[in-house]
């Protein structure tokens, strides 16, 4: 068999190959539109935890869970409230002496909440000194330990003592397993796109 021959011989297998890289490649490129667009939607409505950006627990053992739009306010197991940061990307929060200190990243403008009264003033708040107070996801008040964990096929937890207090509502885009898909397709992607590159070298 000539060269030419075996070419053509090859032909219908290059074709097939290219037709079902073509469809991990669509699939990938839609997959990874629905997943990243409808985390960013659902989080924004609150549907979904999104990211945490604070952990804290007051004298009274009421906690509180900063996520991308509001800090959750929870007490016996369930939400209770919330309270509402200035506009920004990204904030932090700590509490201290029944005032809850909030930091924002952009232009330095936070704000304090009064535990108290529940009144929200607006103001200048340094971010870095924020973020510096800032207890992380291990609080100890009325020496009980408070701990928040995130979850890898579920959303976060907060624990006391070791025993579950909380546990956030389970949904597709919260957890690792959120981040293990869209990695997942992210790299079909890419390699659909290096297999697509390839054809015209």
């Amino acid at each position: 068999m000539s060269c030419a021959d075996m070419s053509r011989a090859d032909r219908p297998q290059r074709k097939k190959a290219d037709r079902i890289m073509n469809l991990f490649f669509a699939f990938s490129a839609i997959a990874m539109l629905v997943l990243f667009f409808g985390r960013m939607t659902l989080a924004s409505t609150g549907k979904t935890v999104g990211n945490i950006t604070g952990f804290d627990v007051d004298k009274e053992e009421n906690i509180y869970v900063g996520r991308e739009k509001w800090i959750d306010i929870i007490r016996d197991s369930a939400v209770v409230g919330r309270i509402d940061p200035p506009p920004a990307r990204s904030y932090s929060f700590y509490i201290e002496d029944d005032t809850l200190y909030i930091g924002c990243t952009t232009g330095n403008v936070g704000g304090i909440y009064d535990l108290e009264t529940d009144e929200l003033r607006y103001g200048e708040v340094r971010y870095e000194k924020v973020k510096s107070m800032a207890k992380g996801n291990s609080v100890t008040v009325n020496n009980h330990k408070f701990k928040l964990t995130p979850g890898f096929l579920e959303a976060y937890q907060v624990s006391r003592d070791g025993i579950t207090v909380y546990q956030a509502e389970k949904t597709l885009f919260d957890g690792m397993l959120f981040w293990c898909c869209l990695a997942l397709f992210t790299l079909i992607f890419i390699s659909g796109v290096f297999w697509k590159l390839s054809e015209y070298t």
